[in-house]
């Protein structure tokens, strides 16, 4: 989704299913999400008032939000009371804030487990830009 989108990972994990319209395959950016030492999770706007925008999906994009909607739904069974209804499309098991940190971590692993050199989380933005030229769609 990263690498489609230019999506922060603050405003990654902050996105709602109400932010996308899985139809007409748009996404809007409106919350990014951070952690605050001593406050913890602190919902804001995104970091520019550019920030705030609407980007297009692709196909491919829309067809695996539609399954992970799916899957985390019979999560949100299995977890039953204990799941946290914020509606995040990433959430933790429980439904919760997926800490962004824990978005880079698990970037990193995934790089070293796919042999990939080592970059930057951000540095996504600048290949979604590059996908997206080549596509066409910008």
């Amino acid at each position: 989704m990263a690498v489609t989108t230019g999506l922060r990972r603050g405003e990654l994990v902050a996105l709602c299913w109400d932010d996308v319209d899985l139809e007409k395959g748009i996404l809007q950016v409106r919350h990014n999400l951070t952690w605050v030492n001593g406050m913890g999770y602190v919902v804001g706007e995104p970091k520019s008032k550019a920030g705030r925008r609407k980007i297009a999906l692709s196909s491919v994009v829309v067809e695996m939000l539609k399954e992970h909607k799916m899957r985390q739904e019979q999560a949100r069974m299995k977890m039953g009371e204990r799941w946290q209804g914020y509606g995040l499309i990433f959430c933790n098991v429980y439904g919760g804030y997926f800490n962004p940190g824990r978005v880079w971590f698990l970037f990193k692993k995934l790089l070293e487990r796919a042999g990939l050199p080592d970059v930057r989380f951000h540095d996504l933005r600048h290949g979604a830009a590059t996908v997206l030229l080549a596509a066409k769609w910008i």
